[in-house]
């Protein structure tokens, strides 16, 4: 990843975590519509709908790509006064910011993103493994098996990648992780154990704990894919 990416990877985190920035993700294209999405590389994100209905989505400032039972549907961009529309024959996709309908053929849903499942989505997307939230300052950690650590913190203005290492668990306990470069060092210890987010009251898989660069944290944690060879 770019260093322009990774800066507009670290500028989303710290929007999501904060939750202060509805519209502040959209992109506006020749035609000027807004679009779900932040680069031209793409994002995932997750569309909570009512009557129980809710699916992941990536988009580009072109496509966006919806998840449904039946498989995946590229719909592409139509020409709006404001807002977005996309299509695909009788599939549809139209709103303004995070809000939205969506109509699925024979069923049409009021949606809007939810930005704590769009998180897990976005970095399933970037090749995540497991993903860790905390606050007081807010920061995220992301965690490929076979790739590195990206920790982004303090509200996303701190953000630095470590390979990672092969972790260690000692008679059933956390799982750890330990890994320094040449400027940082971080020090991730996964439990088996159910967290809530102290600030929005989330519920999580797993609680962890954090050391970067000598400094504590503690949050909560998902495990998107399995964490072990």
């Amino acid at each position: 990843m770019s260093v322009a990416s990774l800066k507009r990877s670290g500028a989303l985190v710290a929007c999501l975590i904060l939750a202060g920035c509805a519209s502040s993700t959209a992109v506006n294209n020749k035609s000027g519509q807004r679009l779900p999405v932040i680069s031209k590389e793409g994002s995932a994100f997750y569309y909570q709908c009512d009557k129980g209905f809710g699916f992941p989505a990536r988009g580009t400032e072109n496509t966006i790509t919806v998840e449904l039972k039946d498989g995946s549907h590229t719909l592409k961009p139509n020409l709006v006064a404001s807002g977005f529309h996309y299509s695909l024959g009788k599939i549809s996709l139209q709103g303004k910011g995070d809000q939205a309908y969506f109509y699925d053929g024979s069923q049409r849903y009021k949606c809007q993103i939810d930005r704590r499942k769009s998180l897990w989505e976005d970095a399933r997307y970037r090749g995540a493994d497991f993903i860790a939230v905390g606050n007081e300052p807010g920061w995220k950690l992301e965690l490929s098996r076979k790739g590195d650590m990206l920790y982004v913190g303090d509200y996303g203005t701190v953000s630095f990648r470590v390979a990672t290492p092969k972790p260690s668990q000692a008679n059933k306990g956390p799982l750890v992780f330990a890994a320094r470069n040449a400027a940082h060092s971080l020090w991730l210890s996964i439990e088996d154990k159910p967290c809530v987010d102290t600030m929005q009251g989330d519920r999580f898989d797993v609680s962890v704990s954090l050391v970067v660069d000598g400094k504590p944290l503690a949050g909560c944690g998902m495990i998107l894919n399995p964490l072990y060879p």
